[in-house]
């Protein structure tokens, strides 16, 4: 991973690290909103969530580099 995104083995494992951490938090947080959902209205939002996310960021991360565009999204996930 370090080498393909050319950073150093330790800011690869921060980011892993980071990912792990955000997972742990949210996933309790986001289940307890979710509960009250019907589970087909949850799965339509998590795979609209993910379009969104695909349809955007992969043309930001060819535009403007993967290195910048999983920095914004290491931004927002650290905000």
């Amino acid at each position: 991973m370090a080498r393909y995104l050319s950073v150093t083995p330790a800011v690869a494992g921060q980011s892993v690290t980071a990912f792990a951490l955000a997972s742990a938090v949210l996933a309790p947080i986001i289940a307890t909103f979710t509960a009250a959902l019907a589970p087909r209205r949850t799965l339509a939002v998590v795979i609209g969530g993910l379009s969104v996310a695909t349809a955007v960021g992969v043309p930001l991360g060819h535009w403007s580099g993967w290195r910048a565009a999983l920095g914004a999204s290491r931004a927002c996930a650290c905000w």
